[in-house]
């Protein structure tokens, strides 16, 4: 009757069912107890075959028997006679039925997260044999397998050379591999154990939202694939100067993972900034890795200087990557006796410096909150009986952050005497009594000594082009990063003070360079030929360029390396202004 399976029927049709899962199994099949056990059949049109973990696969040549053969694979729940000098690597050693192939059939095996892959070879130990040996062993470093040719089936396993590592005892210690640090407590491990450390091989993907800190990823790996510490072992991670944006460093952490599958896991993580050290803490094995926070959306500020008529305004806009200008503040450039100076916004505290001129002797130096509308005078510029400032320029700190620091080239001229002085002063810290960086006199009609303000580090380093060229300031000395012959001229510190980016001009070149202070290594920076206006970015890495494209002004972030440069916004066709300063917000 359609539709209506017969009892004797069915029961015949479990039975057979039942056997064929148990004699037939196709490319993988189940595990039963511990030892597991996998059990397949091969035939005559080969194929792939693998354990139901994965951790073993076999690629069988069409032809390679004549036959079905069934094959059953039993992991090894240990393994004894380890070859001299050699440690058997945990969970890696299997058996299998035995099968002779008339073209050898390739076995791939999977190595265990953490395990050092020098020297790793597969090891087979014939049927009736106590003694294992090397085979041929080629290692994928991208999928982590160790692969072979056979030609007959037996027992295989993965071994590493012996005393490749470090030997952990309940005395503990401290063990340096690199620019890897563990320290291991008293009492953490109560028997000897061998640890070997190995630079992460994998190319593993970072954790959301965070960015890999480089040449600080390592594994951690053991005979023992099970250790776990009685108590934490810290580990610990130095890196240099150029792998992490300075403003990050506060923030890096590190992450653990136990094996190549499984999720990043942060760690209790202490940063040491001043050091370029971080540490944290684990009590199983496997990779670690710092990271840093990656950085947030570009979102810049720039300022428009625009002239109507009789008056200069200075418009200031703003924009994130990828959106449109907003215009947010347009404050006229003088205010009552005061003239603002246009690269002196800093979004920080939405305010300009400016110079205000009172009666004919005394100049104030005063800040402007375009949010506000309120000027102040910050204080009064020293100046020597029977003189004027004659003359000023005015810089501010060019970091992300507030900035109290001010850096000022102002001329004295008496005019009954005719003497001159030209000086370079720095304010730190809101301090109303500067340090002189230069002094030089002249009389009138000789020419006046060049000195132009530039920047200020946050240690109180300060720049300035001079008649010697491109001149750090520290507090004893004078150092000259570029001689004039070059033509340097605007120069800023990298958000670490760790790097000077600069513009350099003469008869046969226009370029902006990057000169990292600890090694003087100086480089160009490709393709801003065009810039009108280049600033640092967030990080030591990339700066901001304002080039000119038609009617329209792109501004860019560029790598200081490559000169790879991504659009961040365009600024429209304001045709009465120009772009006198840019900057992160």
């Amino acid at each position: 009757m359609p539709g209506v399976m017969r009892p004797n029927t069915f029961w015949i049709c479990v039975f057979l069912l039942a056997l064929f899962a148990v004699g037939c199994g196709g490319g993988s099949g189940g595990s039963s107890g511990t030892p597991s056990a996998n059990h397949w059949t091969i035939g005559a049109g080969g194929g792939t075959f693998q354990t139901s973990a994965n951790e073993v696969r076999l690629d069988v040549p069409a032809g390679s028997v004549s036959t079905d053969t069934p094959v059953t694979a039993t992991k090894l729940g240990s393994v004894t006679n380890a070859p001299a000098g050699t440690v058997y690597v945990a969970g890696t050693g299997w058996s299998f039925t035995h099968v002779t192939f008339s073209t050898p059939a390739t076995l791939t095996m999977t190595i265990p997260l953490g395990t050092p892959l020098d020297a790793l070879k597969i090891y087979r130990r014939a049927d009736g044999s106590a003694e294992w040996t090397p085979v041929t062993t080629t290692i994928s470093v991208a999928d982590h397998t160790a692969t072979t040719q056979i030609s007959s089936f037996s027992s295989y396993a993965l071994f590493t050379p012996a005393g490749s590592g470090w030997t952990w005892t309940s005395a503990g210690g401290t063990f340096t591999f690199s620019n890897l640090t563990v320290t291991l407590p008293a009492a953490a491990v109560s028997t000897s154990v061998e640890v070997q450390p190995r630079r992460t091989l994998i190319n593993f993907a970072p954790p959301t939202g965070w960015v890999a800190v480089a040449d600080a990823t390592f594994d951690l790996g053991s005979s023992n694939t099970s250790l776990t510490t009685a108590t934490a072992f810290t580990v610990g991670l130095s890196y240099t100067s150029g792998a992490v944006p300075f403003a990050k460093r506060a923030n890096i952490r590190i992450f653990h993972k136990v094996n190549a599958a499984a999720e990043w896991v942060p760690l209790p993580t202490t940063s040491d900034v001043p050091n370029l050290k971080v540490s944290g803490t684990a009590t199983t094995l496997g990779t670690f890795a710092a990271f840093y926070p990656a950085p947030a959306q570009t979102s810049l500020y720039w300022v428009e200087q625009r002239r109507l008529g009789e008056d200069t305004f200075l418009d200031v806009y703003g924009a994130n990557a990828g959106g449109s200008e907003t215009k947010l503040y347009s404050p006229s450039q003088r205010q009552g006796p005061a003239q603002l100076r246009t690269n002196t916004f800093r979004w920080s505290d939405k305010s300009f410096l400016g110079l205000e001129f009172v009666n004919s002797t005394d100049t104030y130096l005063m800040s402007y909150n375009v949010e506000t509308g309120v000027s102040t005078r910050l204080f009064l510029i020293p100046h020597e009986a029977g003189t004027y400032i004659s003359s000023a320029e005015l810089v501010r700190a060019n970091r992300i952050a507030a900035s109290d620091d001010y850096l000022l080239q102002i001329s004295q001229r008496n005019p009954t005497t005719g003497a001159n002085r030209d000086q370079l002063l720095l304010y730190r810290n809101g301090s109303t009594e500067p340090r002189v960086l230069m002094s030089r006199d002249h009389r009138d009609g000789e020419a006046a000594a060049f000195m132009r303000p530039w920047d200020i580090a946050a240690d109180g380093r300060a720049l300035a082009t001079t008649s010697d060229g491109l001149v750090m300031f520290t507090d004893n000395s004078q150092v000259v990063l570029v001689p004039a012959a070059l033509g340097p001229s605007e120069a800023y510190f990298s958000p670490s003070g760790e790097r000077v980016l600069f513009f350099q001009q003469n008869a046969t070149e226009s370029l902006w360079r990057v000169d990292t202070l600890a090694t003087s290594t100086t480089v160009t920076i490709p393709g801003l030929d065009n810039a009108n206006r280049v600033r640092w970015s967030a990080d030591d890495n990339h700066v901001i360029s304002a080039v000119y494209s038609g009617n329209d002004r792109q501004i860019n972030q560029v790598d200081t390396v490559t000169g790879a440069a991504s659009l961040i916004t365009t600024a429209g066709p304001h045709s009465t202004s120009f772009i006198n300063d840019v900057g992160v917000r």
